[in-house]
């Protein structure tokens, strides 16, 4: 929420390269019920994938390569990994579950796959 009178201006700052397309702002309901819900996982599995397809949709803009997951383009290593340590493959939840000094660290071309628990739907009005 912008205090009045305040500049409308917010900073967003990553590491990553992202292209835009647009941003937009919505002002929320005076006390509007804000529910969080933490979800955790039921089932995780890291496991090797591979490389999917990337298009370039304007080869001459710059534009953002586009992954098409439904497409592999490799299965064999595409470059050469980082030397260290990796996570074993397989069921991962035990690293997910909590705030530790322990995480999950994957290599190029390894995929996690995560499931969770149905949730009940919104209540009429309150849902999207």
């Amino acid at each position: 929420m912008f205090l009045p009178g305040a500049p409308r201006r917010v900073r967003i700052r990553t590491n990553l390269e992202i292209y835009w397309d647009q941003i937009e702002w919505a002002e929320g309901l005076p006390n509007a019920p804000l529910k969080t819900v933490q979800l955790s996982p039921n089932f995780t599995d890291l496991h090797y994938r591979g490389y999917s397809v990337i298009h370039k949709p304007d080869a001459g803009a710059p534009a953002p390569e586009v992954p098409d997951y439904n497409q592999l383009s490799a299965t064999k290593q595409s470059w050469r990994d980082l030397i260290g340590y990796y996570t074993r493959f397989g069921e991962v939840t035990e690293l997910l579950n909590k705030i530790d000094d322990r995480y999950l660290i994957m290599a190029s071309g390894d995929e996690l796959s995560l499931r969770f628990p149905e949730q009940p739907p919104a209540p009429a009005g309150l849902g999207a």
